[in-house]
């Protein structure tokens, strides 16, 4: 017979004498004796003895055994069963968003329970991954990357495949890595190694700047070692950009 953990169970024993005595042994061959409780023993009509199970555990694996009572010198007549007890797939101590820092080895944790034991895998941004490597390193807990870089930030996911003899079953979890680092400026239309904007006399002209950084960065403005502020100039920012807007 062939469980999860947490089902419920009975299973039933018969004796064509109804004048005998049975009783059921567990795995660890002790006498089954109580009335209640999560495994027990019920007397039905006849001379039927069931065998209940409120909720199976892992530990209920095993032979279990129903044999006739050895009272007035008669032999000792059994019958077994052997109760296989899967766990399914589940992800312990995963969470969906994780954060690293760039230029360390960082930990993605990914801790798969189940029996019989599931296979992992991993895929980032859906391509698979195939640790070990130089960058990749799977641990029983999760997956670690060698010196991480803000080109690491991205969706991995870790897939799950567990097989039975009665079966198989696939889950997969997918967590959102975030990669703290300093920020680094984004340069749209440079020239040389310096951006450059033009504007008119008496004109408008907007200055942007961009920067990617985890968290995201604060900017600030100056010109000639004088620090503008929203006061005396408009100053426009969102995540990652910054425009100022320079009037005449």
């Amino acid at each position: 017979m062939s469980h999860f953990v947490n089902q419920s169970r009975m299973v039933g024993c018969t004796s064509s004498d109804p004048d005998v005595k049975l009783r059921w042994r567990n795995p660890k061959n002790a006498i089954i004796a109580d009335a209640k409780g999560r495994v027990h023993v019920e007397q039905f009509s006849g001379a039927s003895l069931m065998l209940i199970f409120e909720a199976i555990v892992r530990s209920d694996q095993g032979n279990w055994t129903c044999e006739t009572d050895t009272e007035g010198g008669k032999p000792v007549r059994k019958k077994s069963f052997k109760m296989i007890v899967n766990e399914p797939i589940s992800f312990r101590d995963t969470r969906t968003v994780q954060t690293a820092i760039e230029d360390k080895d960082a930990t993605i944790r990914c801790e798969v329970r189940g029996h019989p034991e599931p296979s992992v895998s991993w895929s980032f941004n859906g391509q698979p991954l195939f640790p070990p490597n130089g960058k990749y390193t799977m641990l029983a807990d999760g997956l670690m990357i060698k010196k991480v870089t803000k080109n690491d930030a991205g969706e991995y996911t870790c897939k799950a495949f567990q097989v039975s003899t009665t079966g198989s079953s696939f889950e997969e979890k997918t967590i959102r890595l975030n990669i703290k680092h300093k920020p680094y400026f984004i340069h749209r239309g440079t020239y040389g190694s310096r951006n450059v904007t033009y504007g008119y006399v008496g004109g408008m002209v907007n200055l942007t700047c961009e920067a990617t950084a985890e968290p995201p960065a604060n900017f600030t403005w100056s010109a000639n070692n004088k620090k503008f502020s929203h006061k005396s100039h408009h100053i426009f920012t969102a995540n990652h950009i910054s425009m100022l807007q320079v009037s005449p």
